[in-house]
């Protein structure tokens, strides 16, 4: 049966296991846009949840980067969600659209939501310096565009990291997070896990060859 893999970097006393892997379940009914997109649509709270937790942070991130302080990129991050729920429920075509460029949709709207905000703080005199300092950024269509890129990057590794998380076995995952992100040293790793320097090798390759397969998949969606 399909699943987690069950394979774990042993630990010294045991014998190593034969490796066992198992099929790919990236194309799962949640990890696809076009399904994502179809159940939304249908108001699906399920898959409002995914949404919010596959977009949200990644809004607010983007909103931050060009100027906005917490409280306005959290207020962006909902209304570009609400807006595009919107969108879902009264263009028929948005839905079709998505499945290809939900991206381009999603960066659009954030972006005209930030403008506004920032309109509205030069209106009512709110404005502070990073407003005006921020000319470079708000309404600059170049840099807003690289850096809403840069965000949905990260954000697309974040969910690699997830999907890969949930097929791999808890200590390989533990071993690549200790030595290739936290940078400790490969025998402080395999002391920490009771295993060997070259099971902690082995665990970055399967993690690292995974991650990339699980971003071929999510970058096809864009």
């Amino acid at each position: 049966m399909a699943g987690r893999s069950d394979y774990q970097i042993p630990e010294k006393p045991r014998p190593k296991p034969e490796i066992q892997v198992r099929p790919d379940e990236h194309m799962t009914i949640m990890t696809r846009n076009t399904s994502l997109i179809d159940l939304c649509e249908a108001n699906d709270p399920l898959a409002w949840t995914e949404f919010l937790h596959r977009y949200g942070e990644m809004l607010v991130s983007f909103a931050r980067q060009v100027g906005l302080s917490d409280r306005e990129a959290s207020d962006v991050a909902k209304a570009t969600i609400l807006a595009f729920g919107d969108a879902l429920r009264d263009h028929n075509d948005i839905a079709e659209q998505s499945r290809v460029r939900i991206k381009q949709l999603l960066r659009d709207i954030a972006r005209k939501r930030v403008l506004a905000v920032s309109r509205h703080d030069s209106s009512d005199g709110s404005s502070s310096a990073r407003v005006w300092i921020g000319q470079a950024h708000i309404g600059n269509s170049v840099r807003e565009e690289a850096m809403f890129d840069l965000e949905w990057q990260r954000a697309c590794l974040r969910r690699a990291m997830d999907m890969v998380r949930a097929e791999v076995g808890d200590q390989t995952m533990s071993a690549f997070e200790q030595y290739v992100l936290r940078r400790q040293p490969v025998g402080e790793v395999a002391q920490d896990l009771n295993t060997t320097p070259t099971e902690v090798y082995v665990a970055k390759t399967r993690v690292l060859r995974r991650i990339q397969a699980s971003l071929v998949v999510i970058q096809a969606e864009e």
